[in-house]
């Protein structure tokens, strides 16, 4: 902090201890706010009489923040969406409803945060005519409605359809603001979930996104209940048993060498294939085999915008595994990634399957090497779609190199990939899929499976063709209209 200069913004991970005064005569709980989870802008750092003054941008964090106000001030009106909020460490916060009118809060919180999250709704609900969803406090066993028993195996986890969800399932979720967190108490029904999304419009032109984004941040409440109580040995509400790595394994940040380390000869094994990353690591590690996946990260964000249903790759692997023990849990030494390096996390456990199935929680979870590194953002190209920047071509064959010596590092014999940075960061697939050949080439890593679906990111002025394509050319899976399916074939050595 001393460090930080007047007026100066930064991206700041902290945590700052704030009391909060539930408004009940006790004393006010201290609750910790670790606001690197929160905030979408920098941090604002300012110096008053020897004193930090932290303001932070919260207005995007469904996270309560009008929900707070200083103990000794104006309430905030129950209009005005918070833009900034001034805490400091030591703070006394009390909990105001939305609507001055009322005053309610649970009889027995959940904590601070919900409580206030509670207070809302229920006035937001009342205003609506919505019938509210019960908290978990009010479900108990003898209620018809009440979330199942933890399940004991991991094939039923998600119960026969419509099982335990209250009346109108997941429809509405986007509509009100704590929506997705009480339908987290009850066990998810994967084929609901499904149907949900789809009435949401994926995948067509004019999608309902608020009901998107809930949809998605209701499966990652699931899947942080179910690591939390993994890490503490607990059995969860409506949750199924998980086995972590605990504690979990030191992420390792890595520097590119220059170029893979050469192989004993023989080649590396390639397939591209349009199929879900997890998927076919979880199939590859089915057969025994030691896999390394890549997480096309963002470079200073741990994990993306996860928590708020931003649907990138990153986010999607962070709601189907316990992958933010290993990147958000550990940022603070690891965060920003190195800008010729990335970073390695060994003994991942992804639990879930993709979206498109709804997200079900898997028979038999499996373990990867999660290797995180972050694309260069929008080059320069020539119109043959090459690195007009020669830098820029330097850097990113890198940052290609280090996740291939990532893999090897981790002991694994094969590597799960994708067409990194070929999405919405713009690079070219072509010239990306050519930095892979010749690191791959140089490598004594025995196979590498390039998943690749394409998406609302294909066919820009930067991949016309799309992604698939360029890469099945590039390792000679794509003439005379072969085409890689299976990974236990794989149509290319290199």
């Amino acid at each position: 902090l001393k460090s930080l200069q007047r007026g100066s913004e930064q991206r700041f991970s902290m945590t700052l201890r704030v009391f909060v005064d539930l408004g009940d005569g006790g004393e006010p709980e201290q609750v910790l706010f670790d606001y690197a989870k929160y905030c979408t802008q920098p941090v604002q750092f300012r110096h008053l009489k020897g004193r930090i003054e932290v303001q932070l941008d919260i207005s995007s964090a469904a996270m309560k923040a009008r929900q707070l106000a200083p103990a000794d001030g104006p309430a905030w009106p129950d209009d005005e969406l918070l833009e900034n909020a001034a805490l400091k460490d030591g703070d006394v916060v009390r909990l105001v409803p939305a609507n001055p009118a009322s005053q309610h809060l649970p009889a027995v919180p959940r904590s601070a945060e919900d409580a206030a999250e509670d207070a809302i709704e229920e006035v937001e609900a009342t205003a609506s005519g919505e019938e509210l969803l019960p908290s978990e406090s009010e479900v108990g066993p003898a209620s018809d409605s009440a979330p199942a028993a933890a399940s004991t195996t991991w094939a039923n986890a998600d119960g026969p359809r419509g099982a335990g969800l209250p009346k109108g399932g997941y429809s509405g979720i986007g509509k009100t603001q704590a929506a997705a967190s009480q339908l987290a108490l009850y066990p998810h029904d994967a084929e609901e979930w499904r149907k949900a999304f789809k009435q949401a419009g994926d995948g067509t032109s004019c999608p309902d996104m608020s009901s998107i984004r809930a949809l998605r941040k209701l499966i990652w409440l699931q899947t942080e209940k179910i690591i939390t109580s993994a890490v503490k040995s607990e059995g969860a509400l409506g949750m199924p048993p998980l086995e972590v790595v605990r504690p979990a394994t030191r992420t390792e940040r890595l520097y590119s060498a220059g170029r893979a380390p050469a192989g004993p000869g023989g080649g590396c094994r390639v397939a591209v294939l349009p199929r879900d990353l997890l998927e076919v690591a979880g199939e590859l590690a089915g057969q025994g085999r030691s896999v390394a996946v890549l997480n096309m990260a963002s470079a200073s964000c741990p994990g993306g915008g996860f928590r708020s249903g931003a649907g990138a790759q990153e986010e999607n692997l962070h709601r189907r595994s316990d992958a933010v023990r290993f990147t958000d849990e550990q940022s603070k030494k690891n965060y920003p990634i190195p800008r010729e390096g990335c970073l390695l996390s060994r003994d991942v456990t992804v639990f879930r399957g993709s979206e498109k199935e709804g997200y079900p929680f898997l028979e038999h979870p499996f373990r990867i090497a999660l290797v995180s590194c972050a694309a260069i953002t929008y080059p320069r190209l020539t119109l043959s779609r090459d690195y007009r920047d020669r830098d820029a071509r330097a850097l990113m064959e890198a940052k290609v190199a280090v996740i291939v010596q990532a893999a090897l590092r981790a002991s694994c014999d094969v590597a799960v990939l994708s067409a990194f940075g070929c999405g919405a960061f713009g690079n070219p697939p072509e010239a990306v899929a050519d930095m892979f050949r010749r690191a791959l080439e140089r490598s004594a890593l025995q196979e590498a499976i390039f998943c690749i679906i394409e998406d609302h990111n294909s066919g820009g002025e930067h991949n016309p063709r799309g992604n698939v394509r360029p890469f099945q050319e590039v390792f000679g899976c794509g003439d005379g209209g072969q085409e890689c399916s299976d990974p236990a074939r794989p149509c290319s050595l290199v």
